[in-house]
């Protein structure tokens, strides 16, 4: 980088030192996005022995369900990661959890046919990876140097709570109600976490010519 191009960073820097008290809103709703995220994504693996027995499956087969929530991000991250870049992390997080969530509703009304739920499954982790990038990015914005460990590790803790509380919820709900009725909740915490995003009251602004060289 240039003399001159050094100089233009500088003012993105310290805006993220005056960013204040916003940068802790903004890593909570990472987290809350996480979090949602995760109930969904370990939700797959957590109904597994209820779709077994529903469609009669072998174990081998049933575990198809996990290689494709697996999948998903794997297809879908370098394009969702492009769009971040080029859009930002608000919209197409947000856009993609409602993605996910209503996808997870479609799977519950395929009801007997195994085939259609693998591939919605597939579809929901496709959209579950703009999660990790997006929050990433923002902890990344908003974040100086010395915070950023610090911040990343809250936000991760996302993936254990999400975790967490959907094999304390999801199972009891597929007990009393039925498989269908837990894949709704997995939507319905999908989109729930998309609409957790704050409106931004704090903004920054990069120089053109730095937004120009991170293209």
């Amino acid at each position: 980088m240039t003399a001159q191009e050094v100089g233009e960073v500088a003012p993105a820097e310290r805006a993220v030192h005056s960013a204040g008290s916003y940068k802790w809103i903004v890593l909570a709703v990472a987290v809350t996005a996480l979090t949602s995220g995760s109930i969904v994504y370990s939700g797959v693996s957590v109904l597994l022995p209820f779709w077994k027995n529903t469609y009669h499956l072998s174990a081998a087969t049933a575990a198809l369900a996990a290689t494709a929530i697996q999948a998903g991000p794997i297809a879908s991250m370098l394009i969702i990661g492009r769009a971040i870049d080029r859009y930002g992390e608000r919209w197409v997080v947000a856009l993609t959890m409602i993605a996910m969530g209503v996808t997870a509703f479609i799977a519950a009304a395929a009801g007997r046919n195994y085939p259609v739920l693998l591939l919605c499954i597939l579809v929901m982790g496709a959209f579950y990876g703009s999660i990790l990038p997006g929050g990433q990015r923002a902890i990344t914005r908003w974040f100086e140097p010395g915070l950023r460990g610090m911040a990343t590790g809250i936000r991760q803790a996302g993936l254990p709570i999400g975790a967490s509380i959907a094999g304390a919820i999801l199972p009891a709900v597929a007990l009393h109600r039925s498989w269908t009725a837990a894949m709704i909740v997995q939507g319905a915490a999908g989109i729930l976490g998309a609409w957790s995003s704050p409106p931004s009251t704090a903004r920054r602004v990069t120089p053109r010519r730095v937004r120009e060289r991170r293209r």
